[in-house]
Parts: C-alpha cells; sequence; structure tokens
C-alpha cells in the first residue's frame, strides 16, 4: 500500500492493482500501479484527471511535464466524478443525499433531490447508462464538450422561453435552428412559428438552467437535465404557443409561472462532440413542471 497526500487529497494505491482510493472513492486505472526502483508510477490520465494536473508533453525536453496551478475543471478534458469535485466550481454535498445518490458522480448543494431522483426517459429496449457510468466510460462527454453542450442548450431554450411577438423577427429562428440538431428540422418551419408568434399575440418569459453533471444516455442516445422557469403572458389561441412538438393546449394557464425539471434530448449527425437540442427534443416529455404557489 502506497499512501500520498497531494492537492489536499488522501490517496491509497495499491501496486499490482488497477484500483486507487482517493478520499475514500475508488477510482478505477487505465493499468496497474507498479513500483520501479523504489518509485511509484501510474497512468497520467490519473494525475490529469483525478488530481487535477495539466499533463503536456515537451517534445524538445522529450519530457512529461506536470502542473498544478489550477483546479481539475481548469482541464478541458476532464470529466466529473467523485474524485474531482464539481468541475464548474461548485459546493457538493455528503449528507441529505437522494435516494439513487449512486447515480452520480456527485451530488450539488443547490439542487434538490427531486432533481436527481426524477425518473429517466427510457425509451424502445429500455437501455440506460446514469451520469456517473457515462462520465466514466465516454471520454468524448469532457468538460470542453460538455460547456459547449450546455450553451447550446441554453440559448436554445432561452429563445423558445422569451418568444416575444413585440420584437420577435427571423433572428430568433436562426438562433433556434443553428443549436438544434437539423436531421428532420429545417430553417423555414421555425420561420413559420415566428409569424404565428405575430399572428397569434404570443408573448413569453422565461430561463433555463441546464445542469451539466447530470447526462445519462438511453437507447436514443444522451439527455441533459435542467431546470425550467417561465409563464405565458399572452397569446389569442392556445395552439402552439410553446415551440414543442408536445405541446398540448389546456396545459399552462395564461399569466401564472411555472418550475420544475425536464430532459432535454441532445442529437448530433457529425459526432458526440457537436451534440446539439435533438430535433424531438421537448419540454414536456420527461418533465416535472408545476404552478408555483
Amino acid at each position: 500500500m502506497v499512501e500520498i497526500n497531494l492537492q489536499g487529497k488522501d490517496i491509497n494505491l495499491r501496486i499490482g492493482k488497477d484500483t486507487a482510493t482517493v478520499d475514500g472513492a475508488s477510482v478505477k486505472l487505465d493499468t496497474k500501479a507498479v513500483m520501479k526502483d523504489d518509485r511509484t508510477y501510474v497512468p497520467l490520465r490519473f494525475v490529469s484527471e483525478t488530481l487535477g494536473a495539466d499533463v503536456k508533453w515537451d517534445g524538445a525536453q522529450n519530457m512529461v511535464v506536470i502542473m498544478f496551478n489550477g483546479s481539475a475543471g481548469d482541464n478541458p478534458d476532464a470529466q466529473p466524478s467523485p474524485t474531482t469535485g464539481d468541475l464548474w466550481g461548485r459546493q457538493v454535498r455528503k449528507t441529505n443525499l437522494p435516494k439513487n445518490a449512486a447515480d452520480f458522480p456527485y451530488i450539488l448543494n443547490d439542487v434538490p433531490n427531486e432533481m436527481y431522483e426524477m425518473p429517466y426517459k427510457l425509451v424502445a429496449d429500455g437501455t440506460l447508462h446514469v451520469p456517473k457510468e457515462v462520465f466514466a466510460t465516454d471520454p468524448q462527454v469532457k468538460k470542453s464538450n460538455i460547456d459547449h453542450w450546455v450553451d447550446r442548450v441554453k440559448k436554445h431554450y432561452q429563445s423558445i422561453l422569451n418568444a416575444d411577438y413585440h420584437t420577435i423577427d427571423y433572428s430568433w429562428a436562426d438562433q433556434v435552428y443553428n443549436t438544434t440538431n437539423t436531421g428532420g428540422r429545417y430553417l423555414p418551419d421555425v420561420q413559420k412559428y415566428v409569424d404565428w408568434v405575430k399572428e397569434n399575440h404570443i408573448q413569453i418569459e422565461g430561463a433555463v438552467e441546464p445542469e451539466p453533471s447530470i447526462i445519462y444516455e438511453n437507447w436514443m442516445g444522451y439527455n441533459i437535465r435542467m431546470k425550467v422557469k417561465f409563464r405565458i403572458l399572452n397569446f389569442d389561441q392556445d395552439k402552439k404557443v410553446l415551440y414543442d412538438v408536445y405541446y398540448k393546449p389546456g396545459t399552462y394557464e395564461k399569466g401564472k409561472w411555472y418550475s420544475g425539471y425536464a430532459d432535454i434530448s441532445l442529437g448530433s449527425t457529425t459526432g458526440e462532440a457537436n451534440l446539439a437540442v435533438d430535433n424531438i427534443a421537448s419540454l414536456t416529455y420527461n418533465s416535472i413542471i408545476r404552478p408555483m404557489e
């Protein structure tokens, strides 16, 4: 057993084993830890992702350079895990945990248990890979890509939940279209909704907050969970008020605030790094949205 305290983390390594413990949490190594000439060798990925180090190759010196000048969140290849802490600098908690806490890399202070415990969206054969599994097995689900996906989802739904007949124009359609996986949906379809907002005097205001540490995979692909808050201020006809394939008339009372959580499906025709809001994503298909008190 090799015991190390580094960067405020208590690390236990067993020579010849491909697992380690960091602050009591088990971490899988790419290869076994070995000892040679009284030195312990571990995979560089462990040093980079778990310890938050910046690992680079210096070709001129023919050596690896390891720097600890930042947090794990400074590493674009870092993935959320029980040992990295939150990559976005937020506080995690160890008490009052949700029933399914084991599904997630960590539990955040400012995320209520209900958001974690909301059922996953299952389709077809019931395939499900929970967030902790996704982050541990798919190297593409890393901070740099997650930041890109979150930005697209947020821009997309900030537009949808702030459609206003007073100000809307085709630039609104461009924003929604550019943040969508466009397979099956085309810009003229979005522009038709812009025309409808003006004709039907639709006015909506709201905000969303995608949660980067809650990404799971079902048979269709990846989904990200987000907080939602909105109200529909005006419309003439309760018809296609929200730009959403599953919108049902009579669901929302005019002028009343609603809040909750929604799972947004992601898709891409060019690979995981370019995920965007899927063309059949919905605020209402797998969600908990209630009137606010």
